[in-house]
């Protein structure tokens, strides 16, 4: 082989793998939401397990879904405060 063989393989590759890790960070993106908002329903339907003895109910909509996916378990809190305080 010539290195001018070499070199074009090399570069092949490298633009193989660029092109690939530019395909795959969105998708690592996209999985990293829907966990996080999985994780917020599963957080929202365990704080509604635990409070519903107590007569508390935290609906389960897009907003309170976001909010305990972002913020998770200070975000459940916060909205079982806001129940409480202006339920």
């Amino acid at each position: 082989m010539t290195i001018g063989a070499l070199l074009l393989a090399a570069a092949i590759l490298t633009g193989i793998f660029i092109v690939v890790n530019f395909m795959l960070k969105p998708l690592r993106l996209f999985f990293a939401l829907l966990f996080a908002l999985g994780l917020g329903v599963l957080l929202l339907v365990l704080t509604n397990l635990l409070l519903s003895p107590w007569g508390l109910h935290i609906a389960v909509n897009p907003v309170t879904v976001l909010t305990t996916a972002l913020l998770q378990l200070p975000g459940a809190v916060m909205l079982v405060l806001l129940r409480v305080l202006f339920g």
